[in-house]
């Protein structure tokens, strides 16, 4: 869900997404008024949300059923499966022969959401000194080897980046950052109105 919020945080390049695609304001748009649950779109973002909502989205438990949804091998050819929304590490089944997808790049106003992962030691933790030697083991290329695949990044520079991986210099303009603070103080509020439109969804 807080991926969802990030849309929220955005509402100005998704309200300036919509002008561009449908030549008008987002606040024209039928969905843009009270429904069934009384809740009216506070912006761009609440609005896509909703209009998701609208067009029959499935909501699935994992990526890997997003991928066999929508990309896998057995799908009727010619068929088109619809929008599934997936890691960019799913490439590599592609790759693989596994999958057929690709990420789509290019896409307005973004092609999807960047997640920072964290490396942390847990409060009073047993071994502080030694949960620090893995954190800078796992900070180097022979640490972060078992992750340097498709879609993933290192956070430290100078690591190895995956030799498929779009640069990372290409991919940030393409996607939008989760932002943790953002996320922890409007996911709530983000979930209750997803889930209300659902609700009320036809």
């Amino acid at each position: 869900m807080a991926k969802m919020a990030t849309f929220v945080q955005n509402a100005d390049e998704m309200a300036a997404a919509y002008q561009a695609l449908y030549g008008k304001e987002w606040t024209t748009d039928e969905l843009a008024v009270a429904d069934a649950s009384g809740i009216v779109p506070e912006d761009a973002g609440y609005l896509w949300l909703k209009k998701v909502t609208y067009n029959g989205v499935v909501v699935l438990d994992d990526g890997d059923m997003v991928d066999a949804a929508f990309a896998g091998l057995e799908l009727p050819e010619g068929e088109e499966p619809g929008f599934g929304w997936t890691g960019y590490s799913s490439v590599e089944a592609t790759e693989e022969g596994e999958l057929n997808m690709a990420p789509c790049f290019g896409m307005e106003p973004v092609m999807g959401i960047f997640k920072t992962s964290f490396l942390g030691i847990a409060n009073n933790a047993p071994h502080p000194n030694a949960a620090k030697l893995f954190i800078r083991f796992i900070l180097s290329d022979v640490g972060l080897a078992p992750w340097t695949e498709w879609g993933t990044y290192p956070a430290a520079e100078g690591l190895t980046v995956f030799e498929g991986n779009l640069p990372l210099a290409e991919l940030l303009p393409q996607v939008w950052e989760m932002d943790p603070i953002f996320d922890w103080e409007n996911v709530s509020k983000v979930r209750d109105f997803w889930a209300a439109s659902l609700l009320v969804a036809p």
